[in-house]
């Protein structure tokens, strides 16, 4: 049994965002943060493409392309 006066608790209590989350300059943040993360993915799948090319110009050297 829950103790009187007591709210129960939980993620979200409808509190509203905090002024400088729902600023202009937190937005250009995201999209920044964003941006970055989606050039590190796309740095990471050359990287692995080019990796990838290499093994298999290893394993058949007589076939040149």
């Amino acid at each position: 049994m829950e103790a009187q006066g007591r709210r129960p608790s939980s993620a979200n209590c409808g509190l509203p965002l905090l002024p400088a989350m729902s600023s202009r300059h937190w937005r250009v943040r995201m999209e920044k943060t964003q941006q970055a993360q989606a050039t590190k993915k796309l740095e990471l799948e050359l990287r692995d493409e080019k990796q990838a090319e290499l093994d298999r110009q290893v394993s058949c050297p007589g076939i040149i392309e």
